[in-house]
């Protein structure tokens, strides 16, 4: 067990584009808390460092059920850490293999949309507007609790008025769950997560990916022709109004959304049995993270690179054996055992991942039914 300062990590859950997530204890005692801190080599680099406190300063001023707390914000010999309370749960991808009861979506929409509407209206200490705009609503950054409460979290990319450049608006934030107006590299209000919000919604709906395409430049292509069909359901109409192009086609604030979603909603009770089937035998629960525990009769498989510099068909060869690999260990599983428990996940790098070669590989697992997903993080999840 590793320590850090007054900490104890006792396990890495995440690594992200700037920072470690762990689950961590403080002074060695008490229940665990989630501690992410600031990667090493971006120590020194202001941009970042400038990102990870805006983020703790948003989300500090935030006490809202549908926000994820922050305990704490502070540093180590210059290695700077967020604190935040632990939600024993899942991310809503976990939710997302398939239609989910309209039901239990509009709860979910409903419940982010209440964060939303918090950060919307958070103000400094001279009672100014900060103008957020989170920027990345997106079901990885959605938790939800084995007891059915629905949190929104991340915030670091969020946009208080004048903070980032242009170039920086259209690059942060999940590209399938942008707004087109993020796309374009416009400027931002909360209108924008709204749109993204309608999006994650309408997943939820239908079951399916709204803009996702074959490389990023696909997908935000996709998202400024923004085509949206409808989702169907007594919510249809709603959700097409969030998912306008033009802003000011699109409710008002994601309140006005969430009012017409609220009465098709389902209760926080009924959510929280839907999300405990997801719990482990045995009981044990899930932190959120983007690559959860694996049982022992699932071994990690070890991560490797995939770059040009082999050749094309050194590439497509290359991962064939832990494709395999994964197959065989998702199959060899004791009986009744969930599957979706223990997917077996395989962490590639791709140098170049709009490269024809890539996209070719994703492309090619997809066909075969075996890929599960793929975020454009360098993360291949293969099922049986």
């Amino acid at each position: 067990m590793t320590r850090f300062g007054r900490f104890e990590l006792i396990q890495r859950l995440a690594v992200g584009g700037m920072g470690e997530v762990f689950l961590a204890r403080d002074g060695g005692a008490g229940e665990p808390l989630v501690l992410k801190r600031i990667l090493p080599h971006l120590a020194g680099n202001t941009e970042f460092l400038d990102l990870f406190l805006e983020e703790a300063r948003i989300q500090a001023r935030l006490n809202h059920p549908n926000v994820v707390r922050i305990v704490e914000l502070g540093d180590v010999d210059g290695a700077w850490y967020l604190l935040m309370e632990r939600v024993e749960g899942v991310d809503l991808r976990k939710l997302m293999r398939g239609p989910l009861q309209l039901g239990l979506a509009c709860r979910i929409a409903a419940d982010v949309a209440a964060g939303l509407s918090a950060a919307h209206a958070a103000v400094d200490a001279q009672g100014r507007s900060l103008q957020v705009v989170h920027a990345d609503v997106s079901p990885h950054n959605v938790l939800v609790s084995f007891g059915g409460e629905v949190k929104l979290f991340d915030f670091g990319v969020a946009k208080a008025a004048g903070r980032f450049a242009r170039d920086d608006e259209a690059l942060r934030g999940k590209f399938p769950y942008m707004s087109p107006e993020q796309a374009a590299g416009e400027r931002l209000d909360s209108r924008s997560d709204l749109f993204a919000l309608g999006v994650v919604l309408w997943e939820l709906i239908t079951g399916k990916r709204l803009f996702e395409g074959r490389s990023d430049l696909d997908t935000m292509n996709r998202v400024l022709a923004c085509q949206v069909e409808s989702p169907g359901g007594p919510v249809a109409d709603a959700v097409l109004r969030a998912l306008q192009k033009q802003p000011a086609k699109r409710f008002g604030t994601v309140a006005e959304f969430a009012a017409e979603l609220l009465p098709h909603a389902a209760s926080q009770q009924d959510l929280a049995v839907r999300v405990g089937g997801l719990q482990r035998p045995g009981g044990s629960s899930l932190d959120f993270s983007r690559d959860e525990r694996k049982p022992s009769a699932v071994p990690s498989l070890p991560p490797f690179t995939l770059s040009p510099s082999k050749g094309e068909h050194a590439q497509r060869s290359v991962l064939l054996p832990y494709e395999a690999l994964a197959l065989t260990q998702l199959r060899a599983l004791p009986a009744g055992f969930s599957l979706e428990a223990a997917e077996a996940t395989i962490e590639v790098t791709l140098e170049f991942p709009d490269a024809p070669w890539a996209l070719d590989i994703v492309q090619a697992l997809r066909d075969k039914g075996h890929l599960r997903s793929w975020d454009h993080e360098g993360e291949l999840r293969f099922s049986a």
